[in-house]
């Protein structure tokens, strides 16, 4: 009877024993899926900030480059003001950030959206001297994310400007 008594109460310790391991392994199953979920919630995250950033971001290069090819180069063929359906580029510059006039007059009758790799979004183009606006061409939708470029520049003759590239939509 003694080791009848005694392997029954062999037995009842034994059991706690392997409900312990049972346990840590529950508990460490437990741990990994939250883990992962943490882990997919924070990518996922990560990624529409991306996706959101690369959205802005391009449309604020696009908008530099277009204030660059219209302030940098007189544009392709550089006389292209005399006939502004030939212009497969089109720029403003006289020289380095100076404006020539015949060529700001003529950029209303290009599609300059198009030559500057704009055509998908609304842009406006607006120069200030003195505080008054100059010349001014386009509307951008305030609505949407924004992206404004502004070079200091000048006429021919010398007067201080300011040119505003607004680029919206997208």
């Amino acid at each position: 009877m003694i080791g009848s008594i005694r392997s029954k109460t062999d037995r009842g310790r034994a059991a706690p024993s392997n409900l312990k391991g049972q346990a840590y392994m529950v508990e460490m199953f437990t741990v990994m899926i939250a883990s992962i979920i943490i882990l997919g919630a924070a990518v996922t995250l990560l990624g529409s900030i991306n996706t959101y950033r690369m959205r802005t971001d391009k449309t604020l290069l696009a908008a530099q480059d277009a204030v660059n090819a219209l302030m940098l180069t007189p544009g392709f063929p550089s006389d292209w003001e005399r006939n502004p359906s030939s212009a497969s580029v089109v720029g403003i510059a006289y020289r380095r950030n100076v404006i020539d006039a015949a060529k700001l007059d003529a950029l209303n009758q290009t599609n300059y959206s198009a030559l500057m790799g704009l055509e998908r979004f609304n842009i406006s183009i607006s120069i200030t001297s003195g505080g008054l606006i100059v010349y001014q061409t386009g509307t951008v939708d305030t609505n949407s994310s924004l992206a404004m470029v502004e070079r200091t520049c000048a006429f021919i003759n010398g007067t201080p400007c300011t040119l505003r590239l607004m680029v919206s939509g997208g």
